[in-house]
């Protein structure tokens, strides 16, 4: 079986454009809260998780 990952190859940016996303759905969550919406969570999924790892430690945006 052949997933999405065995055939991606390493450093193209893959890691960046999932900070990026999470960053602007903090974002969007933040205008919806204080404009009365209810704040949602956001779910962070990689192959590994070491992959996780390493967008949350490239994540600014992440609670300390």
């Amino acid at each position: 079986m052949l997933l999405w990952y065995d055939i991606v190859t390493p450093g193209t940016g893959k890691t960046l454009t999932g900070v990026k996303l999470v960053y602007w759905f903090v974002q969007m969550n933040k205008e919806h809260a204080h404009a009365g919406g209810v704040h949602r969570q956001i779910l962070y999924c990689g192959p590994s998780n070491s992959s996780v790892d390493v967008a949350a430690s490239k994540c600014s945006c992440r609670r300390k």
